[in-house]
């Protein structure tokens, strides 16, 4: 989210998902690239938008929502469908994986403003989950990264059991071994 003051009031404003990766510039971490597309735009030419993606994307991506995803005092993460490893040669699977991430939209009546993306997928995962930077039980400041160790990106967010969990306060005496003490540093600038 952007920040702004004006006067004594502060006015957030909170970018879409595909926004907001755009958007940020990072050294310690790297955003696989993403091309955002709009509904309206998708509706009403699909020829353009497959030819467009095909021309930019040579492996499997990710189909991924970017609508209405956070605001100040709610968030929808997960709450909308992504469809993962699409080959973007084949028109007919982007076709229907766009379809379904549109239709997973449950706000109708703006639907054409709304958008999607498609972003390149990460090869060779071994690790993948979630991290905050505070515990949602206890509302205390700490990290909270909540893992699977394997291929599966969707293990963690699938709300499947067997992950793993670390809970990690920042301090000078204690640090987590790799890959998570890169992590924590990649999470600090964000």
């Amino acid at each position: 989210c952007y920040l702004c003051k004006k006067g004594r009031k502060n006015l957030v404003y909170f970018m879409n998902k595909a926004e907001t990766l755009i958007s940020i510039k990072l050294k310690k971490s790297i955003i696989p690239y993403l091309k955002r597309y709009y509904v309206k735009d998708y509706l009403k030419n699909k020829e353009t938008t497959f030819k467009d993606i095909q021309k930019l994307f040579k492996s499997k991506v990710a189909i991924r929502s970017s609508f209405d995803e956070d605001g100040e005092k709610k968030s929808n993460a997960g709450k909308y469908t992504s469809s993962l490893n699409v080959n973007p040669e084949k028109t007919k699977s982007l076709d229907f994986n766009i379809n379904k991430v549109i239709s997973s939209f449950t706000k109708k009546k703006n639907i054409l403003k709304q958008q999607f993306f498609v972003q390149l997928m990460v090869p060779n995962v071994k690790l993948s989950g979630v991290i905050t930077t505070i515990d949602l039980k206890s509302h205390t400041k700490k990290y909270v990264i909540n893992y699977f160790q394997g291929k599966n990106t969707t293990f963690v967010t699938s709300g499947k059991k067997n992950t793993k969990v670390i809970k990690y306060i920042d301090n000078k005496k204690y640090k987590l071994h790799s890959p998570f003490n890169e992590l924590i540093q990649s999470v600090k600038e964000i």
